[in-house]
């Protein structure tokens, strides 16, 4: 089966179209990004036709390379178009009752927060990501009798005139195909918690976009809280180009010679570059220390190749001590590690973020308890 993957970020897109074989590691057969620099426009109403056209000239090259035809469409969408919570719901019955499907969703939906229910937004995803019997973790509930449930799920939200609009242009470019769409966050927290085998019951993930940047936090087996601040990897060549006086080569260069621990090369620039990351750090502390039980020390960063190290030393650097427990264990997901789970036959470069998104469908589409 084959199918596309759009990644829709904060100041790129990336299109992938990818072959799904049972019992194989996905195969991707083209792959190409596209960024534009919406900057102060972010949050209005010019990133939706900018993403629109991006999308269609990718499509275009897509045609041009390959005779190979999709069945179906998977959107992938940034915290600017996204609202996500996770909820818990319990229930405790008079008597020992068998747990079936819609018991496990009806409990989960008991605790969800109604203010984010408001008439201009439309779920794309519900995702049960655990549930206890009697007060006891339980993998696989459903045919079990329990009087007591507690379930919790992972809801995202979009608005609809933009669910509308962006399904209009895919059906389409992709008639007659299922569209299904996903938040970042919740794709990232299922590489991290399935894929990768992440057995740590609390951990975080920061997913560094070209324009902002959305961290999410693990706690007892569930994803439990989401957090984004604007400002991401197209932020941080901003500001760095600002302090070479203008852009030039030597900014992605730079990025590049610094991803591979050399940070005083011949351009003398390192001290510049971490300078230029302060925005972020700011942005970082900002965002994570409204969280009452401090942050993870285990901690997952997913980015672009040429800024992971970058973002490593910046969060180690900017962290205040009592808001750590113990000094992060951070780890870089980028398409070196990935590439033990996606091959990219593309004959284009890795991209990290599609590699990722690309392992999530391969692994969790065909989950039986969770709706797509």
């Amino acid at each position: 089966m084959n199918a596309v993957l759009l990644d829709i970020g904060s100041g790129s897109v990336g299109f992938s179209l990818v072959e799904f074989r049972e019992g194989d590691v996905p195969i991707i057969k083209f792959t190409a990004r596209e960024e534009f620099n919406l900057g102060e426009f972010l949050y209005t109403e010019k990133i939706v036709p900018q993403t629109f056209l991006v999308i269609e000239r990718l499509k275009e090259r897509m045609d041009r390379v390959t005779p190979v035809r999709s069945e179906e469409v998977h959107c992938f969408l940034a915290s600017h178009l996204v609202m996500s919570q996770a909820n818990t719901g319990r229930a405790v019955f008079d008597q020992p009752e068998t747990i079936t499907e819609e018991i496990i969703h009806d409990i989960a939906r008991s605790g969800l927060n109604y203010s984010l229910l408001v008439p201009n937004m439309e779920k794309i995803e519900e995702k049960i990501m655990q549930v206890r019997l009697n007060g006891y973790e339980t993998a696989e509930p459903v045919g079990h009798t329990a009087k007591e449930v507690e379930a919790t799920s992972f809801v995202s939200l979009v608005e609809k005139d933009f669910l509308q609009a962006s399904k209009y242009l895919l059906q389409s470019l992709f008639p007659d195909q299922p569209i299904k769409y996903h938040s970042f966050a919740f794709s990232s927290y299922g590489v991290i918690r399935e894929i990768l085998d992440e057995t740590d019951d609390e951990f975080a993930f920061i997913d560094v976009g070209s324009e902002i940047t959305e961290v999410g936090i693990s706690r007892d087996g569930s994803l439990e809280k989401t957090i984004s601040f604007p400002h991401g990897r197209s932020s941080l060549i901003r500001e760095f180009a600002s302090a070479l006086g203008g852009m030039s080569p030597h900014v992605c260069s730079e990025l590049k010679v610094w991803s591979r621990g050399h940070v005083h090369d011949e351009f003398g620039r390192g001290d510049d570059l971490i300078r230029a990351g302060e925005g972020w750090k700011e942005g970082f502390k900002s965002g994570v220390m409204t969280e009452a039980k401090g942050f993870p020390g285990k901690v997952f960063i997913i980015s672009d190749e040429d800024v992971g190290p970058l973002y490593s030393r910046l969060l180690s650097d900017s962290y205040p001590e009592e808001f750590f427990l113990n000094n992060p264990e951070i780890n870089l997901i980028d398409a070196n590690l990935l590439r033990d789970f996606v091959k990219n036959r593309s004959g284009e470069g890795d991209d990290s973020f599609l590699m990722s998104e690309a392992v999530f469908v391969n692994k969790f589409l065909s989950s039986r308890i969770n709706n797509n």
